[in-house]
C-alpha cells in the first residue's frame, strides 16, 4: 500500500527524489492510496519542465504530510 506517510518517509530519507506521474493524478496501477499520494506529490512538487509529469520532490515531506492532514 502506498500512503502519503510512507511517500513523505521516503522523500525525507532521500529514497524518492523524482515522480513520473504520467496519468496527471489518476494512477491506474491498482496500489490503495497511490492515487492520493501521487496527486499530492504533483501539488507540492517542482514540475520539471522538459518532461511532462515529472516532478521533483525534493524537500518537499513536510508539505506531503500537511497537504495529507
Amino acid at each position: 500500500m502506498v500512503t502519503t506517510e510512507w511517500l513523505a518517509d521516503a522523500v525525507a530519507s532521500g529514497r524518492i527524489r523524482w515522480i513520473l506521474d504520467s496519468d496527471a493524478g489518476d494512477n491506474r496501477d491498482g496500489r490503495i492510496g497511490a492515487s492520493a499520494a501521487m496527486a499530492i506529490a504533483a501539488r507540492v512538487g517542482t514540475a520539471v519542465s522538459s518532461v511532462s509529469g515529472l516532478y521533483d520532490l525534493q524537500g518537499t515531506a513536510a508539505a506531503i504530510r500537511a497537504a495529507a492532514a
